[in-house]
């Protein structure tokens, strides 16, 4: 036995599955937005951050490159903390002897606490003459 559908309910179907549709595009899934850098500077001394596996922490210190000197780490786990980029960036374009802005960008590899140490100093002078030091921390989730 066949029953009659009303012939008002297939405007009305056509719309709801309309609705439907559309609700289920409006719903797609995107893929994560990549998450801010850690930012870390020279008022960060002796600070523990936290980062998650793929997230990049950014290590912005002042150094002079052109007179010899750079920060170059003593202590970086390279199991959890991966090198990426370093860069100088000169304050004052043009000028020879100008300070840069040392950055160098690490990619957390894993999960755990890592601690990294950096000094100041002239390759050929080496640690031993260090004009100064850096440490941090990072916790990896």
């Amino acid at each position: 036995m066949y029953r009659q559908v009303n012939p008002a309910f297939w405007p009305v179907a056509l719309l709801v599955l309309a609705f439907f549709l559309a609700s289920c595009q409006a719903a797609e899934v995107r893929p994560p937005q990549p998450l801010a850098p850690v930012k870390v500077t020279a008022e960060d001394q002796g600070r523990t951050f936290k980062a998650v596996v793929g997230q990049t922490v950014t290590i912005n210190l002042e150094g002079n490159p052109s007179t010899g000197y750079d920060w170059h780490f003593t202590s970086l786990d390279e199991t959890m903390l991966e090198l990426i980029t370093r860069t100088a960036d000169p304050l004052f374009p043009g000028r020879t002897g100008s300070p840069a802005r040392m950055l160098i960008h690490l990619k957390a590899l894993r999960a755990g606490t890592t601690t990294v140490k950096m000094a100041y100093f002239r390759a050929w002078e080496g640690p031993q003459k260090a004009e100064n030091f850096f440490e941090f921390t990072v916790q990896i989730d």
